[in-house]
């Protein structure tokens, strides 16, 4: 029993590790630098980079927009996005015979992090493992707390989604996970010895 705890604490910690992509919060502007290179060469100071903003939904948010030159390193400050999501970016650089562009992406989430995606899957993995632990030690008493961690995973789900997405698929999910935290609660309520 003791090897299944420590195997199952062990999958949760490495299913909550970071995450090291570029974040930012939506409906606020944010600066987006990149580092121009020609060739395996930093840029020189002739040449002259455009993004383009691809929203979530392919959509084109910003078209070959000119970006400020800052030494080695390009800079545009992108106005506020409200569609939360994975936005892929262009960034096209070119001195007049000489040209590259590099792909890169970044989220625009509501909280401006990606920790919402950890901490939901770490409150569904301790729910889940205090559940199973309740159920075989037959201890109504974890199966309370099984069903409480559930619920605040719900609320959680309600308020910032999961991840960058915040629509009615994340509400069907957190109504769901506060629907079965309450059954668990309930159960596990009604069958303690009083």
């Amino acid at each position: 029993m003791n090897k299944i705890i420590i195997l199952l604490a062990l999958v949760l910690v490495l299913v909550s590790g970071g995450v090291d992509a570029l974040t930012f919060k939506s409906n606020e502007a944010f600066d987006l630098n990149r580092e121009c290179f020609y060739e395996g060469d930093v840029c020189g100071a002739s040449f002259n980079c455009g993004l383009t903003l691809y929203e979530p939904d392919g959509d084109v948010s910003l078209d070959n927009v000119s970006m400020d030159a800052q030494g080695t390193y390009y800079n545009y400050t992108v106005p506020a996005q409200s569609v939360s999501g994975e936005y892929r970016a262009r960034m096209s650089c070119s001195d007049g015979t000489n040209a590259g562009s590099e792909v890169f992406y970044f989220n625009i989430t509501n909280t401006g992090d990606m920790e919402g995606d950890n901490l939901f899957l770490i409150l569904s993995g301790v729910g889940l493992l205090l559940l199973i632990i309740s159920v075989l030690m037959r201890n109504y008493y974890v199966g309370f707390i099984a069903g409480a961690v559930f619920i605040i995973a719900g609320i959680f789900t309600m308020i910032y989604g999961y991840g960058s997405v915040v629509d009615m698929y994340t509400r069907t999910i957190a109504f769901v996970y506060l629907g079965v935290g309450l059954i668990i609660a309930i159960i596990s309520a009604y069958s303690w010895d009083w």
